[in-house]
Parts: C-alpha cells; structure tokens; sequence
C-alpha cells in the first residue's frame, strides 16, 4: 500500500511532508498520517467494508463473475456521458 501512499510523490508539484492521506483500494480504507517515507501513523478506516468493495457486490447484483471491479469499470467506460444529471445541494 505504500506504493499507493506515495504516489502523489512522482508529481510535478508533490505534496510537502507532512500530509494526511485517504488511502481507497479494493481493500483498504484508510487515513494516514505521513511525516515523511516510511512515516505513517493510522488515523482511521472503514469498520466494515473497504470502499473499493463496493464493486465487487455491485458486480454480483448484475450477475458478473468475481471480482467483478473490473468489468463493472469497462461497462462504466462504455456508458454514455451525461445519461444521468446529478445536482448538488
């Protein structure tokens, strides 16, 4: 995961030590401290299930085969921009 942590590093305008991090994957959800490489303290995540699983059980409930992420993220690639309006508060 520290690959992921640290991948805003290989910016042209990386963040500047210290930042707080939301790391999101297929299994993790979590907030990082980092102080610098190989500094990092847990400041929190997800009790129940990581955000990225949200894909695979979406993928289950359209019959796709496990893990279903990333079919699920080809079929949204082919969808058709704008088909649905979301408005803010």
């Amino acid at each position: 995961m520290e690959g992921h942590l640290l991948a805003p590093m290989l910016e042209d305008n990386p963040p500047a030590f210290p930042f707080v991090a939301l790391l999101v994957s297929g299994g993790h959800t979590q907030l990082i401290s980092v102080t610098g490489i190989g500094q990092y303290e847990l400041l929190g995540e997800s009790i129940d299930d990581a955000a990225g699983e949200a894909f695979d059980k979406t993928a289950k409930l359209l019959g796709l085969d496990y893990p279903g992420g990333p079919m699920l993220s080809k079929m949204a690639s082919q969808g058709t921009e704008g088909r649905f309006v979301f408005r803010g508060r």
